[in-house]
């Protein structure tokens, strides 16, 4: 089995030391579970040159260590569409090194993948953005792939995913279901029409109606590639 580690590098601090503890992680993983190989994939997210010089020495120096390079900065779920449209492997981890909070849990992340069997495994704080970091199988990645050929790449579709496999493991509190379409169109009605007994009822909601429309709108941009691969090494 191999998994393939992903770091999406724009400005990272102080991150020899955060290669550090992933590769500490790393070597505990490879004690627990001999049969995986863990391969560790730094993305260049149009870094400056400092970084850029730091992401090379540490490719150089680390074992299983390659670097994925964009021709720009596209922003952190492109870096990882383009990861995951590059790399191939039987399941995937997602770090994000500039604020590299799951790293303690990385080994639970793992045997939630290998010993429980889940598809989708995330890490919740109050303070991250949902599935910044996050595990998943290749299936997984399949299925994120082939939704970003209908709307832009999110990795907010893990939940989604992880939810109908009924595979989801959660490190953290457990986020809430996103409310679909017609949810929201019914309570934008229920409240326009409640509305309209106001006298300014109809300019407040047609205020409401138009934030619906552009929230829909926002979940139903085009799909695919947002991001130019420059080097692969």
């Amino acid at each position: 089995m191999q998994i393939a580690l992903l770091m999406p590098c724009y400005r990272p601090q102080h991150l020899s030391q955060i290669m550090a503890a992933v590769q500490a992680q790393i070597d505990i993983c490879t004690k627990l579970w001999p049969q995986v190989n863990f391969r560790l994939w730094l993305i260049d997210d149009g870094a400056s040159p400092a970084v850029a010089d730091e992401m090379a020495q540490l490719k150089a120096s680390v074992p299983h260590a390659h670097k994925l390079g964009l021709s720009r900065h596209f922003g952190y779920d492109a870096a990882v569409q383009a990861g995951l449209a590059s790399i191939a492997a039987d399941a995937y981890v997602v770090i994000d090194p500039e604020q590299a909070t799951m790293i303690d849990t990385f080994a639970t992340m793992i045997d939630a993948l290998i010993v429980g069997g889940y598809q989708v495994v995330g890490f919740a704080s109050k303070h991250r953005d949902l599935f910044r970091d996050c595990a998943f199988t290749v299936q997984v990645k399949r299925a994120l792939l082939q939704g970003a050929s209908r709307h832009a790449f999110a990795l907010s579709d893990l939940q989604d995913i992880g939810f109908k496999q009924k595979r989801l493991a959660w490190i953290g509190p457990l986020p809430k279901r996103q409310a679909p379409p017609w949810v929201l169109w019914g309570v934008a009605v229920v409240i326009v029409i409640a509305l309209s007994f106001w006298p300014l009822g109809a300019t407040v909601g047609n205020v409401i109606l138009l934030g619906v429309c552009l929230t829909l709108w926002q979940r139903r941009k085009p799909g695919g590639p947002s991001f130019v691969i420059s080097t692969i090494d």
